[in-house]
């Protein structure tokens, strides 16, 4: 697969406003499917996605992707994204 490059301006870069939002939406995406995937486990119903499965995909996907789209300051300014981890 040939690797692309894009270059993007500063202007294009995520700021920090635009990063914590969507990192908390991914921590409230991740909690909500947790809280799921427990309770259709007490239901003995079988999980399609495990109960970690979002978490390793936002830890070791997008956590990565989103830090080269987002501006120094705000890579600086969020843990999770500095740390690449929820």
């Amino acid at each position: 697969m040939e690797e692309k490059t894009i270059e993007l301006r500063d202007e294009d870069l995520l700021n920090g406003v635009e990063v914590a939002t969507l990192i908390t939406a991914l921590m409230n995406f991740n909690e909500r499917h947790k809280e799921e995937a427990d309770e259709q486990e007490k239901e003995g119903k079988n999980l399609i996605f495990g109960k970690y499965y979002f978490e390793t995909v936002i830890n070791h996907g997008l956590l990565h992707k989103l830090r080269k789209i987002a501006n120094k300051e705000a890579i600086e300014a969020n843990e999770q994204l500095k740390n690449c981890k929820l």
